[in-house]
């Protein structure tokens, strides 16, 4: 259950920052601090849910 509260929000986080890519710019810091995030979180996420599923 934990896990899929984790991946929910971090898809919400990198749709968020995909929506607000009209007023910030693709280039932006703020942009691409905020998708680098999701992938760093989506990336820990999965290797977490792959060391759990395995026990």
């Amino acid at each position: 259950m934990k896990g899929r509260a984790a991946v929910t929000a971090d898809l919400a986080f990198a749709v968020f920052a995909i929506v607000r890519t009209p007023e910030t710019g693709w280039g932006s810091a703020q942009t691409l601090l905020q998708l680098t995030g999701a992938a760093v979180l989506l990336a820990v996420c999965n290797r977490s849910f792959h060391l759990v599923s395995r026990r």
